[in-house]
């Protein structure tokens, strides 16, 4: 919804209110004009408040008379009206067209009057082209056309907000979908890594139990091999020992080697037994 004319709140005025009683019983429309006055506002655009149907589109040719005038069937959060639009210089939709929102569909003139302006007026019925309102009751046909298109205004906002604010949460409901999704997702992806978790930690614990029984193991090794060693340096000592002993004997060995030599050069003719015995013993214990 929009207003009837370019920049109507910053240079156009009201000259004649909806209400006001006149010689033939209640204005039942707004004249519009440019602040500028006189016939200024001769020609101004006059544009489709709302998307819309041209209903009827008539001329009269008198003065006072609505002129070139039409009416234009529209849908508002208020539920339908017609929009008249009088004294037109000229008209540029025929009956029938359908128009949309700030369409151009006519030109501010002084048809059926003296003085240009918009005599700009919204039913809530038909009327009758030519209708007016001759009674307080017969007013109640039609809409203070300003406050109306106000009203419209702010009901469109309103609804404008309440559909952005619809669309905001549903745009968030999607987001949380998403990120429940998501949280789903990277729950099992968590569930996953502690399944691994758990698994590398009865792992370690294997491989902790074979390392302490590795070393129980080397420990062991350790202590066999001290033993070991100890047990070898005890058998080198005897070893040692016994090869002193075996030297000792060799050459007790070797003595008595010497000894049989030395015997066998003996003539037995030269000496008696005794002295044999005596020598030997001597040669014996000598060494």
């Amino acid at each position: 919804m929009k207003y009837p004319v370019h920049n109507f709140k910053e240079k156009w005025y009201n000259a004649q209110g909806f209400g006001v009683k006149t010689d033939y019983g209640y204005h039942e429309g707004d004249d519009l004009n440019l602040k500028t006055g006189g016939d200024s506002d001769l020609g101004q655009e006059l544009l489709a408040v709302a998307d819309g149907e041209i209903t009827s589109v008539h001329s009269h040719t008198g003065i006072p008379t609505v002129g070139n005038h039409l009416h234009l069937k529209i849908n508002t959060p208020f539920g339908e009206k017609f929009v008249h639009y009088a004294h037109c210089q000229d008209i540029l939709v025929p009956e029938g067209a359908k128009v949309m929102e700030g369409q151009l569909i006519a030109h501010v003139g002084k048809s059926g009057t003296t003085v240009s302006h918009l005599h700009f007026a919204i039913k809530n019925q038909p009327t009758g082209i030519d209708g007016i309102a001759k009674t307080q009751d017969d007013l109640l046909k039609w809409e203070d056309p300003i406050p109306f298109i106000e009203k419209c205004i702010l009901k469109e906002k309103e609804v404008l907000n309440e559909q952005a604010l619809k669309d905001k949460i549903s745009d968030l409901e999607t987001k949380v979908e998403s990120l429940n999704e998501a949280v789903a997702s990277k729950s099992l992806e968590v569930n996953h890594i502690r399944t691994e978790l758990e698994s590398q930690e009865r792992e370690n614990f294997d491989l902790s139990a074979q390392l302490n029984e590795a070393r129980k193991q080397r420990d062991q090794f350790k202590a066999e091999k001290e033993i070991f060693e100890i047990k070898a340096t005890n058998s080198q000592k005897a070893m040692d020992i016994a090869n002193i002993e075996l030297n000792a004997l060799k050459s007790q060995i070797n003595a008595l080697e010497h000894t049989i030599k030395d015997l066998k050069q003996i003539k037995l003719s030269d000496v008696n037994t005794g002295l044999l015995v005596q020598e030997l013993f001597y040669r014996l214990f000598r060494r």
